[in-house]
């Protein structure tokens, strides 16, 4: 049952910090001559992100243990 709730937990801390929200973040923080600049910034950042956590990753379990690692990245 542990493993169901931290999978539903998960999720849900995912689709909250979905592409969906960070764009009407962004389109209501930033004037709207600046929208192209700004929404390409945080594609850009969610795709450095998503390419420099498997390294982490791997480092930490290997110093860590996988145990380490999961608390750490939590």
């Amino acid at each position: 049952m542990l493993i169901v709730l931290i999978g539903v937990v998960a999720a849900g801390g995912a689709g909250m910090a979905g592409l969906g929200v960070l764009m009407s973040a962004v389109g209501r923080a930033v004037p709207p001559q600046q929208r192209g600049l700004a929404s390409g910034i945080v594609q850009c950042g969610r795709l450095v992100r998503a390419v420099r956590v498997v390294p982490v990753a791997q480092l930490l379990t290997s110093v860590l243990g996988w145990v380490g690692a999961l608390s750490a990245v939590a």
